[in-house]
């Protein structure tokens, strides 16, 4: 590794400025309503199937399947949800099972099987919904058995698709939520803390805090069974923490964000990525192996998700870089990547806001639905001194639950103001 990327004395690599960050950032993610965006891959699944590398993504509302060969990636199927009210796909798994290849997916009331053995050719087995009414938002895995992760918290679902399981444990950003490779412990990236739940005594055990500029992004950790530690990327460093919360080590980054972490595959190093690009570290003392600038790879390139995956014995990297696709070797040397297409951000509807109830005491929870905000947007929402967080899909509508803040019985208003659009509408509420 070139020594300049190196500075001496602090462990940090130096891949790029953050001048550029933010700007790559701010012309990707938000243009103002009425403009276009690249609609960003930020998130996915890869499954090795019959010595073959399958990508599996839902950023673009459908499930898109794409086949890696040797001259870049090629969509093999693409599958729309069928609930008329919200046809968006949250989130996806991989299966396999019996010799033959299945994605779990969800659309926010419905919960699918298809089968993937003739990726051409897709084959829905099962669309069930939850009988209690969840909104399924995102899918995890623990012990071999499918997770889903919803408004009323975690559900764990047994081969015949019923929930065997539940944790009272939620997060609007689904993906923060993991679970050790035992399934003794779910990891909750929520408030600036890694919190940790014990799924025997049903509690949280423990919380660590992180160094995080921005609430409601994604962050993913990786707990290595071996060592027995915690590893995560937060907005100043790469850091290894064990159970008790300690800081063991970290090797600091320069980019302003933090996004992921993943083992390679020879059970010696990791790879971590934090937008402009991803490096690769001895895990046992965080030297630095080698790294990759990825921002040059399309216009709009901002790495966030990583994952690693073995077919055929060589390693591959696969990075959901934004506006493209990336996929690299184990030395990060880019292999090929496919570039994302094109959305309208653009408002759809008239503003509304609708709650399933105008008045109620503190501490009991609402449901607040809105829309006609832009398309992917984080919106605020401003009650009785206290702020929450929700982001809209692809019709510019959110759903979320809320407690009524815990203030002296008074009449207020549910403000709601879009983070980009700056679009706000609101309503009356008492609190009783």
């Amino acid at each position: 590794m070139p020594d300049q990327f190196l500075k001496s004395g602090r462990g940090k690599i130096i891949i790029g400025s953050i001048l550029f960050a933010a700007m790559v950032a701010g012309a990707l993610f938000w243009g103002h309503s009425g403009q276009s965006r690249i609609k960003p891959y930020y998130s996915g699944e890869t499954v090795a199937y019959q010595g073959d590398i399958y990508v599996g993504t839902v950023n673009t509302g459908d499930f898109e399947l794409f086949l890696w060969q040797e001259d870049g990636l090629h969509k093999k199927a693409n599958i729309m949800s069928t609930f008329h009210k919200h046809p968006h796909f949250n989130d996806l798994k991989f299966e396999k099972n019996d010799g033959r290849l299945y994605v779990y997916l969800i659309d926010g009331r419905y919960l699918y099987k298809y089968d993937l053995s003739n990726p051409l050719v897709p084959e829905r087995e099962a669309r069930i919904k939850d009988n209690a009414w969840d909104w399924f938002q995102g899918l995890e895995e623990s012990r071999g058995r499918l997770v889903t992760m919803g408004i009323h918290g975690i559900k764990v679902w047994n081969k015949n698709l019923e929930v065997i399981n539940s944790f009272n444990i939620n997060n609007d950003v689904k993906e923060n939520i993991s679970f050790s490779p035992g399934g003794k412990y779910i990891f909750n990236i929520k408030n600036g803390r890694i919190k940790i739940y014990d799924t025997e005594s049903r509690q949280y055990e423990q919380e660590i805090d992180l160094e995080l500029k921005k609430e409601g992004e994604i962050r993913k950790i990786y707990n290595d069974p071996e060592l027995s530690l915690i590893y995560v990327v937060d907005d100043e460093a790469l850091k290894a923490f064990n159970f008790s919360g300690e800081l063991v080590r970290k090797f600091e980054h320069i980019s302003p964000k933090g996004c992921d972490v993943i083992p390679a595959s020879d059970g010696t190093h990791l790879y971590f990525s934090d937008g402009l690009g991803i490096v690769k570290v001895n895990k046992y003392n965080f030297e630095p192996v080698d790294w990759k600038h990825t921002t040059d790879v399309a216009e709009g390139s901002w790495l966030m998700r990583i994952k690693a995956i073995k077919p055929n014995g060589e390693q591959r990297i696969v990075g959901f870089n934004a506006s493209n696709l990336v996929v690299m070797d184990s030395d990060l040397e880019i292999l090929g990547h496919r570039k994302s297409t094109e959305e309208d951000l653009s408002p759809t509807e008239p503003l509304f806001l609708r709650v399933d109830k105008n008045r109620a005491p503190a501490g009991t929870p609402i449901s607040l639905r809105g829309g006609g905000f832009g398309i992917k947007e984080k919106v605020r929402i401003e009650f009785a001194d206290e702020t929450f967080y929700a982001y809209t899909d692809d019709q510019g509508r959110f759903i979320k639950i809320l407690d009524v803040p815990s203030v002296l019985p008074t009449k207020t208003d549910i403000k709601v103001i879009g983070e980009i659009s700056e679009l706000d509408y609101s309503l009356g509420f008492r609190i009783e």
